[in-house]
C-alpha cells in the first residue's frame, strides 16, 4: 500500500498534444525523461516530459499501433501494428532499425536488449533477435 504522503496528486497531471486519434499504448524511458506513445492514426511520437513537446513523429506503419515497448536502456522503442510488422526505432535519430513481419495484426510486444516477443491478433507469439539489425530504409 502506498502511504498517502507519497500518493501522487491527481491535479498534478499535464496533457500532450493530441494524435490524429485514439492513443493506443505508452510507454516511459528509465529515466522518466521522455514517453513514447503509439496511436490508432498509425504514429508513434516521442514526447519531452518536461516542456511537453512532441520530439519526433514516427509515421512508417501503414495500420493503426497497437503496442509499444523500450528497450531497457531506453534507446530503442519496438511497436506492433494491424499491418502485420514489428518495427524497431532508435530514439535518437528517429531511424527505423528494423522490420519484423508477422503472420497477422501484432497484438502486443515486449522487448529486453537482446530480443523482442510479440503476439498476434491470430493467436501466435514469435521472438526474433534485435542483433544484427537490418536497416529497411
Amino acid at each position: 500500500m502506498i502511504p498517502t504522503s507519497s500518493r501522487p496528486d491527481a491535479n498534478s497531471s499535464s496533457s500532450l498534444a493530441p494524435h490524429g486519434d485514439g492513443v493506443t499504448c505508452v510507454s516511459m524511458t528509465p529515466d522518466g525523461q521522455h514517453a513514447v506513445s503509439g496511436s490508432f492514426d498509425r504514429t508513434l511520437r516521442v514526447w519531452d516530459l518536461e516542456g511537453g513537446a512532441c520530439l519526433a513523429t514516427f509515421d512508417d506503419h501503414r495500420g493503426a499501433v497497437a503496442s509499444l515497448s523500450l528497450t531497457p536502456d531506453g534507446t530503442r522503442a519496438v511497436s506492433g501494428s494491424a499491418d502485420h510488422t514489428v518495427r524497431v526505432w532508435d530514439l535518437g535519430d528517429g531511424g527505423c532499425l528494423a522490420v519484423i513481419p508477422a503472420s497477422a495484426p501484432v497484438a502486443a510486444s515486449a522487448v529486453s536488449d537482446r530480443r523482442v516477443v510479440f503476439g498476434t491478433a491470430s493467436g501466435t507469439v514469435a521472438f526474433a533477435d534485435l542483433l544484427p539489425l537490418s536497416t529497411p530504409r
